[in-house]
């Protein structure tokens, strides 16, 4: 697997390193700037729920935006690329995204490979499986 890379795997390993830091609390806001300066981050990540859950701030309210905004705007200060979830992905500047998880993904490709048979068992009438 690694034999094939160019260059070779152990001359070009450093070159292709990605260090993506996470924002998710009040002291990360207050020092977003100098995170996102730090020499070889390639991104930050403005880490939704976290971010969410440590300050306090209710996703959607004016609060909670304000500190997205921080995020975002000292990523584009700093030059590096800005994260977020996946529901981001039209929200202005936002070019990664943290998608879920494999379960999901790999529940979505069932659902599309089976398509209309995704739902075709039957449901028992008795049992502890049964509907109340």
């Amino acid at each position: 697997m690694w034999g094939a890379v160019p260059g070779g795997y152990r001359n070009t390993i450093n070159d292709n390193v990605v260090l993506i830091l996470m924002i998710e609390t009040l002291e990360g806001l207050k020092n977003a700037d100098a995170i996102a300066r730090v020499p070889g981050v390639t991104a930050i990540f403005a880490a939704s729920g976290d971010l969410g859950n440590f300050t306090g701030f209710r996703q959607g309210t004016p609060d909670y935006e304000r500190a997205i905004n921080i995020v975002h705007d000292a990523a584009i200060k700093a030059g590096v690329r800005l994260c977020g979830p996946l529901a981001w992905r039209d929200r202005p500047d936002f070019t990664c995204f943290q998608a879920g998880s494999e379960l999901a993904a790999i529940a979505r490709g069932a659902a599309a490979e089976l398509g209309p048979l995704g739902n075709t068992q039957a449901r028992p009438d008795v049992g502890p499986f049964a509907a109340p």
